[in-house]
């Protein structure tokens, strides 16, 4: 899913992807702390009441992993 892409389920329920954050360490680089993953999402409709915003942080990982 690119960022701006929304999914609609049977239910309703809208997802929209946001924004990506991924700070992980480049590929070929040694850094002292691995970075994250992280997708900011808007869910609206389904079971919400009103339009909700999210923020999900995967773990930590490396790329290539």
């Amino acid at each position: 899913m690119e960022v701006g892409a929304s999914a609609t389920y049977p239910d309703g329920l809208k997802v929209t992807l946001d924004a990506i954050n991924d700070s992980r360490c480049k590929e070929g680089v040694q850094c002292i702390w691995q970075g994250e993953l992280a997708a900011a999402m808007t869910a609206q409709g389904g079971g919400f009441g009103n339009e909700e915003q999210k923020r999900f942080h995967l773990p930590r990982i490396c790329r290539g992993e």
